[in-house]
């Protein structure tokens, strides 16, 4: 039988090495287009309405790379670093430190705030085994139930805010004890007969970790910014709570010992809690007993939740350093 004539439009068909067929006039995949350049703050692309600038340059074995922003993303970047007293640094390569010139980066010279200032003189104050640097308020259905220090934890400022909810964790049993039956969630596990029977203890989770200033358990003021990271150090937990419990108070920063009745908005009772903590208070003054003789003033943090075994200069809850505090909200499951 004669074969019939091939179709002009049918392309050959050429089989592949498993068996399969393609045509033979199959043309490459198009080569693939670099990506567009975008900026390394808001990842948006670059263009020609925004300034852009080179933060560094990378080099690698073929060519150099610039890591680059918007102008004004640079600027707003190195002002956050600057204010959290963070020396500069590209946010693609942590390690590299950005060089800070005039002409390429506009930013503000670099300050520390006052308080934040303030707050670091008083850490550098402390001794490194030094007990007073945090309380720790135990809260159940917002309740303060208990309070520990960072010495009863045998932590210092070097340990961590996880170490803390791990001893916590590890002493739910005595602190379900000590819990007054007036809570609610103890009322509700005890009204089971058979946890009572077998005197079982509930289970227990941290439900959430925040700066206070005690007697009261929710949020106050500055304290509802940010959340408190596990592997933050106690040392630099104080830092930012004193920082923030300063611009809070707000004190003149030329005054040394402010009216602690003035420029307050948190409420009354909540303020002269807040100077409890910040504000070092009179405890003793030796009047002059004459013309060479300009007498002598001592001054200690006077607070009433601190533990009365804390005492300065022979005053009941009163420290040489100010106490920061931690608020831990627990749950029973």
């Amino acid at each position: 039988m004669p074969r019939t004539a091939k179709k002009i439009d049918e392309p050959e068909k050429v089989t592949n090495k498993i068996g399969g067929s393609k045509p033979a006039t199959e043309k490459p995949a198009p080569a693939t287009t670099e990506e567009p350049e975008v900026c390394s703050i808001c990842y948006e692309e670059f263009d020609s309405k925004k300034k852009e600038m080179c933060i560094h340059e990378v080099q690698t074995s073929e060519k150099i790379i610039q890591h680059k922003c918007h102008e004004t993303c640079g600027d707003q970047w190195i002002k956050r670093c600057v204010k959290n007293g963070i020396t500069p640094f590209c946010p693609m390569c942590p390690t590299v430190k950005i060089q800070l010139k005039k002409k390429e980066i506009p930013v503000a010279k670099q300050t520390t705030s006052a308080y934040r200032a303030a707050a670091i003189e008083r850490f550098q104050r402390i001794d490194v085994n030094c007990p007073t640097l945090f309380g720790i308020m135990i809260c159940i259905d917002n309740n303060y139930i208990k309070c520990y220090m960072n010495y009863n934890m045998q932590l210092n400022s070097n340990s961590l805010l996880s170490d803390i909810k791990q001893f916590i964790l590890s002493e739910s049993d005595e602190i379900y004890a000590s819990t007054s039956a007036i809570v609610q969630s103890k009322i509700r596990f005890n009204l089971n007969y058979q946890n009572w029977k077998e005197w079982k203890y509930p289970r227990v989770r941290i439900a959430d970790t925040h700066f206070a200033i005690p007697p009261y358990t929710q949020k106050i003021g500055l304290f509802h910014e940010g959340v408190l990271e596990d592997n933050a150090t106690l040392g630099d937990l104080y830092i930012q709570y004193q920082t923030l419990a300063g611009e809070m108070y707000r004190p003149p920063p030329t005054t040394i010992r402010p009216n602690p009745t003035s420029g307050h908005t948190l409420g009354a009772n909540i303020e002269y809690a807040l100077s409890n903590i910040y504000m070092d208070k009179l405890v003793r003054r030796e009047y002059p007993t004459g013309p060479d003789d300009p007498g002598h003033s001592t001054y200690a943090f006077i607070n009433p939740e601190n533990p009365v075994i804390l005492t300065a200069h022979n005053v009941v809850r009163a420290t040489r350093h100010s106490v920061s505090w931690i608020a831990v909200h627990l749950e029973y499951e």
